[in-house]
């Protein structure tokens, strides 16, 4: 079968759209997490893996096995390594590498929407798939004004939500379609639009000076969030 990314015939590995790492908050004792369905029909269920397709050969997962390496490492600690100020509402941190963690996070976006896995059936990046590829294969991020990555920590009852991961999905900023991510308490938001962006977007982005302005949210202001969980508790899943 043709790999994903490089195209070549070669055999696949089963390979995570969200990264093995980001699902470890999750696990218990046993290394199980736990799987809720909205389906009525579908019981809860335990899981040993994050969720995975046969997607890619060896060398690519290896490929971005790097990216992913330096990805695990800087957030795990971005709230203590990271140089960061507070203003008001909003955390002003640098310390990222603009290139390392850009292409990482757009491999998850380009992943999210080649899989044919379910669970991101929102994701369809459409004709911005094949730039997003392409700049996967050359390791070129663009710049801030290309796919522009928004992080906003997720909290509740004061403490980030590292232990929790949804459905990817798809909503609205200044007129621009934006996917969302869930994971590692961070809600991962790319803009992907051909239009003009502006400056207040830009700002709020990931800046190639390895610098980036994040704005905390609480869960349950969260509507996605909170439609979510209602829906779980009519369906007895909570």
């Amino acid at each position: 079968m043709k790999c994903k990314l490089c195209g070549k015939e070669r055999p696949l590995r089963q390979s995570h759209i969200i990264p093995e790492f980001a699902f470890s908050p999750l696990y218990d004792e046993k290394h199980r997490f736990n799987e809720i369905s909205l389906d009525v029909k579908r019981r809860n269920r335990f899981k040993q893996k994050g969720v995975r397709e046969r997607l890619l050969c060896g060398q690519c997962e290896q490929f971005f096995s790097k990216y992913e390496q330096y990805a695990s490492t800087v957030i795990s600690r971005y709230r203590k390594s990271l140089e960061f100020r507070q203003v008001g509402d909003l955390f002003h941190l640098k310390g990222f590498d603009y290139n390392k963690l850009k292409i990482f996070a757009l491999s998850i976006l380009w992943r999210a929407s080649v899989t044919k896995l379910e669970f991101f059936a929102e994701i369809n990046l459409e004709h911005h798939e094949s730039i997003i590829h392409q700049m996967l294969l050359t390791e070129s991020p663009g710049d801030e004004s290309d796919y522009p990555l928004m992080l906003f920590p997720m909290y509740h009852h004061g403490k980030i939500q590292e232990d929790l991961i949804t459905t990817p999905y798809v909503s609205e900023i200044e007129g621009h379609k934006v996917y969302c991510f869930l994971f590692l308490g961070l809600t991962w938001a790319f803009i992907v639009s051909n239009k003009e962006k502006s400056n207040r977007l830009i700002e709020c982005s990931l800046s190639r000076t390895g610098e980036i302005i994040m704005l905390p949210r609480a869960l349950e202001h969260s509507p996605r969030i909170v439609d979510m969980a209602k829906d779980m508790a009519r369906s007895g899943k909570l």
